[in-house]
């Protein structure tokens, strides 16, 4: 009995590790335009348990941006982290 009950609860903790899925909407300053790309840092809500503690910074595709951002904006970006952290639906913010 106890072998199972160990075993059904290893197969639970591998099983939550697994479907570990953060989702957030941070606001980031534009630090650099490319000429395909932004390079972005979060400035504020950044979710305090991302699996990835030392990730602020990321370079994003033109394409996911509704519009032309320049240096120094303020942007919100819809971020995700499954096993990696993925940037998608950027806007530019009303106000930083």
């Amino acid at each position: 009995m106890r072998t199972i009950t160990t075993l059904l609860l290893t197969c639970c903790a591998l099983t939550a590790c697994a479907f570990h899925r953060i989702e957030a909407d941070p606001t980031f300053l534009v630090i650099d335009v490319g000429e395909t790309t932004y390079d972005i840092n979060v400035t504020s809500g950044r979710p305090d348990d991302l699996r990835a503690d030392n990730w602020h910074r990321s370079v994003v595709d033109k394409a996911e941006f509704e519009t032309e951002v320049q240096k120094g904006d303020h942007v919100v970006c819809h971020l995700t982290e499954t096993d990696a952290v993925r940037i998608t639906n950027c806007r530019k913010s009303s106000a930083p």
